[in-house]
């Protein structure tokens, strides 16, 4: 949390398997940034040692429901520090930094609108932005959108009481709790591209992310930045498996349109 005392802790909110590639090394990536204890919630993979678990609830039939309420879970417990930065699996801090910055993307009406322009108002992200959108409205004309794909730094007592707020809007599809929780607390911020990484090309700085398809490109990129397992990692090495990428040219299959803005 910029500009407090101890590190904070880290959250993880983890889908269901063991397969998770990703997680394995944004475990790893860690050693480029001080903190506290880290949590998963949800799933703990096999692999996954030196950590704190927080069992979620992944059984309901919409995934990002149970993303939701692990991380309201996750929020609620009593062990975890009051200053937390909150990760995805698939975000990886590539290069030292002594503590997360606060970020956002612009003005939320201009990410609902780019959406709407590229997939219509008929799919998921559309829908939870507008619900986003539609939340905050009342109180604040002009909101800012948090969504990108970078830790996020947050106080946890704020976000539990963000999500409880929040709960009963769309429960299938919620609203995006990382702007609901950046607007209604005023954490203000700098403005910054996404780092989301949807095609070849070099690591983001200070902060990279992947999706399924590009994960197969970032691998190896991966492997040679965190060659050594990590404290959160039973000790033996995954093997570099063959990758269905032409790592040379970096061409990757043809991919479909990506609407998520």
């Amino acid at each position: 949390m910029p500009g407090s005392g101890d590190p904070p802790d880290l959250i993880f909110p983890v889908r269901g398997g063991d397969s998770n590639e990703e997680l394995r090394f944004a475990l790893r990536s860690l050693r480029n940034l001080p903190h506290g204890r880290v949590w998963i919630v949800g799933y703990k993979p096999s692999w996954v040692r030196g950590v704190d678990y927080i069992p979620g609830g992944n059984s309901a039939p919409w995934p990002r429901a149970n993303l939701w309420h692990n991380l309201l879970a996750a929020c609620r417990h009593p062990g975890v520090a009051e200053e937390v930065v909150i990760f995805n699996d698939d975000i990886y801090v590539i290069g030292p930094i002594p503590e997360v910055p606060i970020l956002h993307r612009g003005l939320l009406a201009d990410q609902v609108a780019t959406v709407t322009r590229l997939a219509g108002r008929r799919g998921w992200w559309q829908e939870s932005l507008a619900a986003t959108q539609l939340c905050l409205r009342a109180h604040h004309p002009d909101p800012l959108s948090y969504e990108l794909h970078t830790p996020f730094p947050a106080n946890r007592a704020a976000m539990a009481d963000t999500l409880r707020r929040f709960a009963a809007v769309t429960p299938h599809n919620p609203p995006q709790w990382r702007t609901l929780y950046g607007v209604v607390n005023r954490i203000g911020g700098r403005q910054q591209r996404d780092c989301k990484a949807l095609r070849p090309g070099p690591l983001n700085r200070p902060f990279h992310s992947t999706d399924d398809l590009s994960w197969r490109y970032f691998r190896s990129k991966m492997l040679q930045v965190f060659p050594e397992p990590s404290p959160y990692e039973l000790a033996e090495k995954p093997e570099l498996a063959r990758l269905p990428v032409n790592v040379r040219s970096g061409r990757l299959k043809a991919q479909p349109r990506r609407t998520r803005a």
